[in-house]
């Protein structure tokens, strides 16, 4: 380690009230025990915390212990009661925070979740979008005459994600951020506890992707249009989203006579 290195070491090391040897092990402690020894680590909970930061979050902490309704069948929202908890757990927490006790940050950071990507926000995002188009045109078609396969239409249907799966668990708390009476409200049924509130019970991810990819390539394939309703899909796109979403291992047997959206193609 050479004298510049040391020397900016130090400085960050002062600024956060320890030494140097603390800092380094700390964040060695960081790189190489990702889980705790009791399992009670979250992916968000930090292995350190400067004095300044434990004092201003305990002090939010104290602040809430004040003004939260002494029970949680007080609290205005289930959310609410859920998340921001009663006074007493808001003391706990400031407890932990003023004692410095590391192994006990996870208690913290609890409902603290790790970020969604970009691209995570967009595909979630855009699979809404497409599955709204694809819910109005088959009600066009319908209404035009047009026969739609009940299995075609089941397989173009948004499931909800695998609630099991957690890159699907984050997806689905996301979807149930963003769909309200106002914003696609089509897949509010799906979240409600005649469908497990959006838990497909089974992984729904790769399907997704199969079906959006080639709603993108259909998207890609058409001219510039003026009016919105030009942008429905015809019963042939439909089949071709359907066929997409077969997963590859039943493609042969959907080409030779298979029922399209059968249990056995609705797969990751």
């Amino acid at each position: 380690m050479d004298d510049a290195m040391r020397s900016e070491l130090e400085e960050l090391a002062q600024s956060r009230g320890v030494s140097l040897s603390d800092l380094v092990r700390s964040t060695l402690e960081g790189l190489i025990l990702r889980d705790d020894p009791r399992g009670r680590w979250t992916e968000t909970a930090p292995r350190t915390l400067t004095t300044y930061e434990r004092q201003m979050l305990a002090m939010q902490h104290r602040i809430l212990a004040h003004v939260m309704p002494p029970t949680h069948e007080d609290a205005p929202t289930e959310d609410c009661a859920h998340v921001e908890g009663d006074p007493d757990y808001q003391r706990q927490r400031a407890q932990i925070l003023e004692g410095g006790y590391v192994t006990e940050y996870s208690d913290v950071f609890i409902s603290t979740h790790p970020e969604l990507t970009a691209d995570e926000c967009t595909f979630v995002m855009d699979l809404l979008d497409m599955f709204r188009t694809i819910t109005v045109s088959i009600q066009r078609l319908r209404g035009a005459g047009q026969s739609i396969g009940d299995e075609t239409e089941r397989l173009l249907q948004f499931d909800g994600f695998d609630y099991q799966v957690k890159a699907e668990t984050r997806l689905l708390d996301y979807v149930r951020h963003l769909v309200s009476e106002t914003r696609w409200s089509e897949v509010l049924p799906v979240l409600g506890p005649d469908h497990d509130y959006g838990n497909s019970h089974g992984p729904r991810l790769e399907l997704y992707q199969r079906i959006l990819g080639e709603y993108q390539l259909i998207r890609h394939e058409q001219k510039p249009r003026l009016e919105l309703s030009d942008y429905l899909l015809t019963a042939d796109q439909l089949q071709r989203l359907a066929d997409a979403g077969t997963h590859p291992s039943r493609r042969s047997d959907h080409q030779s006579g298979g029922t399209a959206g059968s249990p056995s193609t609705v797969e990751g």
